[in-house]
């Protein structure tokens, strides 16, 4: 599990970070050192193993700085008597803002281990001492949390909420918060602090306790609405795309509900459906199980995920040009600006087909008919990609996004060799039944989250909302990845929007 998760959290990183990035070749072979020097089962071997890491020559920085907070983590198990002074030693010479960094993460490791209270209030303390220390309230929480087990409940709740109020994403500031509010006999501010610890990292655990202080679910859902609106409002607002481009792009996201470094990508693709009409850019959303299990994923989501080859979530694609990384909520905007330039690139660009695409419900099931036209002759590789998607779905994930829009419920696929209008049906007592096969069988078995059969879904998104109904459709070239034209279609009424 370490192991498992070490691999997760250098390769979120390495998506997250900026500029001066090995080969991804040369990121597989770090990652497998440090892997493997972190999963040795002997403390003394797994210390000994991550100081030869450490020594090889030419390791980048951000490998190096993953290295030695991985040392310090081992060394606190390992020895928490010389953890100190291990750290201090690993310090010396780096810049003050990861000397910081080095004695939060020590901080961390000794509470982890519920016995070093003071050991942990000692490295804490020195963290926060840094004026470099930054983001701040991370040092803030560090520092609250240790003061926390330390019994300085007094001094440890200004710390907490000066960290809940500049991070709302933190859910166990608010967790500790609400366990303090709850001693104290304050039961509204424990339960609000309690659904603020449920929206930022969503757990069968919260939920159980916040059903509990409600004393059951109904009405809970209208509530968490209402307050993650208020505690995560959409970080991005972009003006109105006045132009009128050439064709109908496709944007794709390839994202997982429980894959923290997607929520920027999320919020992004909210933004791209604020900035763009539908028959400027049409957008689809494939929820898929990466790195946990995300209940909106179906089995043609993961097919097309398969097809994708993608290296990781993140990964978004406008008309099939590929852009991975992600972040956190504070990377909405940087994500956002990548994806507007390919997008406004893309609008800039001729249709390389024709399409035209009709969706005609009728409450139990959604008849679309595509007319493909003016396909290219020396294209052999040719589909036409038709997919149902709901509108908006509730849901709250690993992530902390809440709404997600334009979700992949279900994908037809035809072959193109020349103009055609296709026909398909999608029966929505099928759709559903597909849902609930594919979580069924992944509740029995799943061989990267799920050997032993006993993961269960909080929530089951196996139920369709026929009045939430859209579709796209897409014409692609199997080879290149080049989508040649897009178009979607309200399935709510009969209403045609293509080109």
């Amino acid at each position: 599990m370490r192991m498992a998760l070490l691999v997760f959290v250098l390769s979120a990183g390495w998506l997250m970070a900026q500029d001066a990035q090995p080969a991804p070749a040369e990121m597989e072979k770090y990652n497998r050192q440090l892997s493997g020097a972190v999963s040795q089962k002997s403390p003394r071997a797994r210390v000994q193993a991550i100081e030869r890491f450490l020594k090889q020559k030419g390791l980048p920085d951000g490998w190096a700085e993953t290295a030695r907070k991985e040392l310090v983590r081992a060394v606190a198990r390992q020895s928490p008597e010389k953890a100190h002074s291990r750290a201090e030693r690993l310090a010396k010479g780096l810049k003050a803002e990861q000397q910081a960094e080095l004695h939060r993460t020590l901080a961390s490791a000794l509470l982890d281990d519920g016995k070093q209270g003071p050991r942990a209030l000692e490295a804490a303390r020195r963290a926060a001492s840094y004026p470099e220390a930054s983001p701040r309230h991370q040092y803030n929480e560090i520092l609250g949390l240790a003061l926390r087990a330390n019994g300085r409940d007094a001094e440890a709740r200004p710390e907490l909420e000066a960290a809940l109020a500049a991070n709302p994403s933190g859910f166990r500031t608010a967790a500790v918060l609400a366990e303090m509010a709850e001693a104290e006999g304050r039961k509204d501010d424990a339960f609000a602090l309690r659904a603020h610890a449920f929206l930022a990292r969503p757990t069968n655990e919260a939920w159980e306790r916040l059903t509990k202080l409600h004393g059951g679910s109904e009405g809970l859902d209208e509530y968490l609405d209402e307050r993650y609106h208020a505690l995560f409002p959409a970080p991005l607002h972009p003006e109105r795309f006045e132009g009128r481009g050439q064709k109908t792009v496709l944007a794709e996201l390839y994202t997982g509900a429980g894959c923290p470094p997607c929520a920027a990508a999320d919020l992004a693709f909210d933004a791209v459906l604020e900035r763009y009409a539908r028959r400027d850019v049409a957008v689809v959303i494939y929820h898929v199980h990466v790195p946990r299990p995300d209940p909106m994923t179906n089995s043609d989501t993961r097919a097309r995920w398969d097809w994708q080859k993608g290296q990781g979530v993140p990964t978004a694609a406008v008309d099939g040009t590929v852009v991975r990384g992600g972040g956190n909520r504070e990377h909405a905007a940087k994500k956002f600006g990548e994806y507007q330039e390919l997008l406004e690139q893309a609008l800039a660009k001729p249709a390389g087909a024709g399409l035209e695409l009709a969706a005609m419900p009728d409450g139990e099931s959604v008849a679309v008919r595509a007319a493909v036209k003016g396909l290219p002759k020396e294209r052999e590789n040719l589909r036409l990609q038709v997919v149902l998607v709901e509108k908006m779905l509730r849901y709250s994930g690993e992530n902390g996004i809440r709404f997600h829009p334009m979700v992949a419920r279900g994908i037809a696929s035809f072959e193109l060799n020349g103009e055609k209008t296709l026909e398909h049906r999608f029966d929505l007592a099928e759709v559903e039944a597909a849902l609930r096969a594919h979580l069924d069988e992944f509740e029995k078995f799943d061989k990267r989250h799920n050997k032993n059969g006993e993961f269960r879904f909080r929530v089951r998104m196996d139920r369709i909302n026929e009045s939430n109904l859209a579709v796209v459709a897409y014409i692609q070239d199997q080879e290149s990845r080049e989508v040649l034209q897009s178009a979607f279609a309200e399935a709510a009424v009969a209403e045609r929007t293509s080109r």
